[in-house]
């Protein structure tokens, strides 16, 4: 029997976690979602309702990027840049330079939700992360082990607001 184990969100968790853990108690704070609470990410591909939701939400929430240092918003092109860089370079290029521009970055936050005083933690049941930006949409939720018991596992979704489901990138 292949006793292989694979990981393939551990480059864009890693990244996140980087993210998180750069920005200061007081910017942390900021960005807690303190009213909010996911069971699931917000914009999945449907969402059980057979229909492709496109109402992000106006009320942003979070940390405004444009307000963070030079490093911390290195960490955040790096955790968007794991997401993009899936594609081939002739798209994912001219992709992150849209989204982490710096009018970009003047419209995007970084927020997230689940225990505060467990913190930013991937192997905590609840805990919630997204970048929102006027293109860029990218969300993880921690939830807890349903086939396999106790065990995190993890959702994720990466969307572009003007491109995604059909329209050519």
């Amino acid at each position: 029997m292949n006793s292989n184990d694979y990981s393939e969100l551990e480059d864009e968790a890693a990244t996140f976690i980087a993210m998180y853990d750069g920005l200061t108690d007081s910017e942390l704070e900021y960005a807690y979602l303190s009213s909010e609470s996911f069971s699931d990410v917000l914009m999945g591909p449907d969402n059980g309702s057979g229909e492709l939701p496109d109402d992000y939400p106006t009320d942003h929430g979070g940390i405004l990027v444009s307000d963070l240092t030079a490093e911390q918003q290195a960490l955040v092109t790096a955790a968007i840049a794991s997401y993009v860089a899936d594609y081939a370079s002739d798209i994912a290029d001219p992709l992150l330079e849209a989204y982490t521009s710096a009018e970009a970055y003047a419209q995007t936050y970084v927020a997230w939700a689940g225990s505060q005083s467990a913190g930013v933690d991937i192997d905590t049941n609840g805990t919630y992360m997204r970048i929102d930006g006027p293109r860029v949409w990218i969300e993880i939720i921690c939830q807890g082990g349903i086939v396999i018991r106790n065990e995190t596992h993890y959702h994720t979704i990466f969307r572009d607001k003007t491109m995604d489901y059909g329209n050519t990138l």
